[in-house]
């Protein structure tokens, strides 16, 4: 086992609560999802107050996290001055300080306490995600016997449908990237690592085969896509990266509707994308992104889609007259911001990927462009950018990144096999 040095048992009894709790992720995401909206919170309140009373100091927190956690909201709320339905606006901005204050104190505290959070993390992470696994298996092949028992109010769908297990499936996914994250950076692969891996390697594949959650097999695809592929030290590659990015957001509108006007159709008529809906998210964007671009400059407001009752909608493919969220977020930053909103997320990104960019090995640049491209994927294609859980999910993604993270200065291992 490990050995893990710590300065006192204070110290101890916090590492080990902190790394026991962000390690209940995967469980979490199996059993209950919605309560990951919380878990960032209070594992960061008690890291933050367990490092003050411990260190007899306040932790640091990085200046582009806190910026961040600060503007959000504070953006949010000015546009509600704007918005389509102002007060309804105005009360889902007060929403997000919970939610961004957790993910403050939770990457805070995974900046001050990162060596020790990386010893613990390695040795409960592995057991909670095979878990987690086997809970997600057992409902896939079986009828889903354990939702029934944490839903007692569920009805099994008569068409087999399974997709209210999708929410544990994405959190299973990106628990996989971060134990293949931990995994790439330990310089002895004992034995025991071999038999995690291969029996999360059985789960893993046994889960995508069956699930119908689209989102999820293309976070894996791109994952492994870019983690082999990208091209980490041409310096021009990254500058195309960023490049492309910027133009897919800012003209996302005109993309979004000429895929619903030429390829809506072929993806109904494909069995194996028709099960994703691909038809009705292409139909969703495009009167979505058609309204945004009635107040192209500042937006309609924060979550402005759900109150929203006459979009000019043909209802080809989706059939209803309203919809709750965009299932794309470059579509709902337009409605919501516009423009201005697109250039802010921009300048964020860019800063982002150059942070990332400069990181000491060339692994951590690796995995971590792999994961943030995997979040953005399932991001554009899936869930509400300001779903409680999907921050929460986030914030714990970003905690594991800083926590695996080599510091400056850090050598390349000489058996590194990336």
């Amino acid at each position: 086992m490990t050995q893990i040095g710590f300065s006192g048992k204070a110290q101890a009894t916090l590492i080990y609560s902190l790394a026991f709790l962000i390690s209940l992720t995967p469980l979490l995401g199996a059993l209950a999802p919605r309560a990951l909206a919380i878990l960032p919170a209070l594992t960061g309140l008690i890291g933050i107050i367990g490092y003050r009373l411990i260190e007899k100091k306040w932790p640091v927190f990085p200046p582009f996290l806190l910026l961040t956690c600060v503007c959000i909201p504070l953006w949010a709320m000015l546009g509600s001055l704007w918005a389509y339905e102002p007060s309804a606006s105005f009360e889902r901005s007060l929403k997000l300080i919970p939610l961004m204050l957790g993910v403050a104190l939770l990457v805070a505290t995974a900046s001050n306490y990162s060596a020790p959070l990386k010893r613990t993390l390695n040795l409960i992470w592995p057991y909670m995600l095979i878990a987690a696994g086997a809970i997600i298996c057992l409902n896939l092949y079986a009828g889903s016997p354990i939702y029934a028992l944490t839903h007692p109010d569920w009805v099994a769908p008569d068409s087999g449908d399974t997709s209210y297990l999708n929410r544990g499936t994405i959190v299973y996914v990106f628990g996989i990237m971060i134990i293949a994250y931990m995994m790439a950076g330990q310089k002895i692969f004992s034995a025991k690592d071999r038999i995690i891996a291969g029996i999360l390697a059985i789960l893993t594949l046994a889960i995508l085969y069956r699930t119908s959650s689209q989102s999820a097999q293309m976070g894996i695809i791109v994952f492994i896509f870019i983690l082999f592929l990208l091209p980490v030290k041409w310096k021009r590659g990254w500058k195309f990266l960023s490049l492309s990015a910027v133009a897919l957001m800012v003209l996302m509108p005109p993309i979004v509707q000429f895929l619903y006007f030429y390829f809506a159709d072929i993806m109904a008529q494909t069995p194996l994308i028709k099960r994703g809906f691909a038809a009705n998210r292409f139909e969703i964007w495009d009167f979505v992104s058609r309204r945004a671009l009635e107040k192209p400059l500042l937006g309609h407001g924060i979550e402005a889609t759900r109150s929203i009752k006459d979009f000019d909608i043909e209802n080809r493919y989706h059939s209803y007259k309203t919809v709750l969220h965009p299932h794309n977020f470059v579509v709902q930053i337009w409605i919501e911001f516009g423009l201005m909103g697109i250039l802010l997320t921009v300048f964020w990104l860019r800063r982002l990927i150059k942070k990332i960019w400069h990181q000491a090995l060339t692994r951590d640049v690796q995995f971590q462009m792999a994961i943030l491209l995997s979040v953005l994927a399932i991001a554009c294609t899936g869930y509400g950018m300001w779903q409680g859980w999907w921050i929460g999910l986030i914030a714990i993604i970003t905690f594991m990144m800083v926590v695996f993270t080599e510091r400056a200065g850090a050598k390349e291992p000489e058996n590194q096999s990336l």
